[in-house]
Parts: structure tokens; sequence; C-alpha cells
């Protein structure tokens, strides 16, 4: 499966992450934040493998190439993840610009 567009699609990586010592559960329980008197839901990001990018994005006739590639680590938000299976692999598709993060090797911090 070919992504088109600005749209990356990610595999999860399985209930519990670990990045460096730090455990990151990826169960999709809410959060009710109280913001001055409104209550707000915050859902906790999800990490995963991307499995497939898009070209990139274009804004005013210019393409923007993606950040992030085939192989990568990443974390990002549930809101706007569309899920399905692709060969028994439960995957989402999402934009690029959902993305939170990059895990890069060595990455320390």
């Amino acid at each position: 499966m070919k992504a088109i567009s600005d749209n990356v699609i990610i595999a999860p990586d399985p209930a519990i992450n670990k990045i460096g010592s730090i455990f990151l559960p990826s169960d999709m329980k809410e959060q009710k934040l109280n913001m001055g008197g409104k209550i707000a839901t915050r859902f906790k990001p999800i990490w995963g493998t991307v499995v497939s990018v898009g070209p990139g994005k274009k804004i005013k006739g210019h393409l923007i190439p993606p950040e992030v590639f085939p192989g990568d680590k990443v974390c990002y938000g549930q809101r706007g993840a569309e899920g399905f299976i692709i060969r028994g692999v439960l995957c989402h598709r999402i934009l690029q610009e959902m993305v939170l993060a990059r895990v890069e090797l060595g990455d320390n911090s």
C-alpha cells in the first residue's frame, strides 16, 4: 500500500512501549482536564512504526517533502487517526502534521 499526498500510514507498536527507561502505555484511555471551568479531553499519544509515506503536501504549487520515512519510530495523537487492517495488521492513517515526534537512534533526550 502506498500513501498519497501528505498521508502517513503507521503500524502501532505493542500495548506497552519503552523509550529509554520510561514505560509508555499506549491504551486509549482519555483524561478529563478542568480548563478554567471547561472540561477538555486529552488522549495519550500512540507510538508506532511508519509503514508508508506520501510524496508530501502541495502549498501554492510547491511540494513540501515529508519529514518521516518508512521504518521511522514516531509518536502521534489518536485524534484524526483512521484505523484499518492490512494483511492482518492494524494500521492508522494520519496526516504528517499529526506526527508529534520521531525517535532517532542515539537520542538521549
